[in-house]
């Protein structure tokens, strides 16, 4: 719990947040890293530039660069 709560103000720049906040926080930047920045694997293409390439069909995705700064409004 001590964990928990130390990663979410980490999160929050030094305030505190709430649970839901920072799944959906850290849900958006698991999106764009997964799926919508270049890959160095991948020759720094992302996999939707990838797969379109490759023949195949991409995963829908509507990740956006995450928001760096956060703030419980």
């Amino acid at each position: 719990t001590d964990f928990l709560e130390f990663t979410l103000v980490r999160l929050a720049g030094g305030r505190s947040m709430s649970l839901a906040d920072a799944q959906e926080k850290i849900e958006v930047w698991r999106r764009f890293y997964n799926e919508a920045r270049p890959h160095s694997a991948l020759d720094w293409q992302t996999p939707t530039e990838f797969a379109r390439q490759s023949g195949l069909k991409p995963a829908l995705s509507n990740s956006k660069e995450p928001e760096i700064l956060t703030s419980e409004r």
